[in-house]
């Protein structure tokens, strides 16, 4: 996460749409394997996860104020998806890690992957728990809404 957060080669290149399509696989694989018979809430998810990838592949593109208004946009989806995974805890009486929990410090040192991928978190997001994997996928959510925050300023 060293790199600029802007690099000057296209949206593939930023750290915020690596994770973002992260998330969107991860989310696609969450809502196929830990919400059954949540038609709605799949739905929705999977939509907030896409919404985000796309907007900031679209924000990259765009210059000024539209660029701002879509990564903001990609922001709110975001939050969203996060408000999602922190609600599927609580219904089903699971832990949300707080910030110093082991396995958060270890998933977020991931984070500096250069090469990261959907298999470098794939032990966590495919976990046979779904404490484990919606836990990560907050993780991953609050790391990219970090840096689409970072890309904000850079806009400004």
């Amino acid at each position: 996460m060293g790199r600029r957060t802007k690099p000057q080669t296209g949206y593939k290149d930023l750290e915020a749409y690596k994770l973002a399509e992260i998330i969107c696989d991860a989310t696609a694989n969450f809502a196929e394997h830990n919400t059954v018979g949540r038609s709605e809430t799949i739905e929705l998810m999977v939509q907030a996860a896409q919404s985000a990838k796309q907007n900031i592949a679209d924000g990259s593109t765009a210059s000024g104020k539209s660029e701002a208004e879509l990564i903001g946009a990609a922001r709110t989806n975001l939050q969203e998806l996060l408000l999602q995974y922190q609600e599927f805890l609580k219904q089903n009486d699971l832990e949300l890690w707080p910030k110093d929990h082991e396995k958060v410090l270890f998933i977020r040192k991931l984070a500096y992957d250069e090469d990261k991928s959907y298999e470098t978190y794939k032990r966590y997001i495919e976990d046979e728990t779904p404490e484990t994997a919606a836990n990560a996928m907050v993780c991953l959510i609050l790391q990219a809404t970090y840096l689409l925050d970072r890309l904000m300023q850079e806009i400004e």
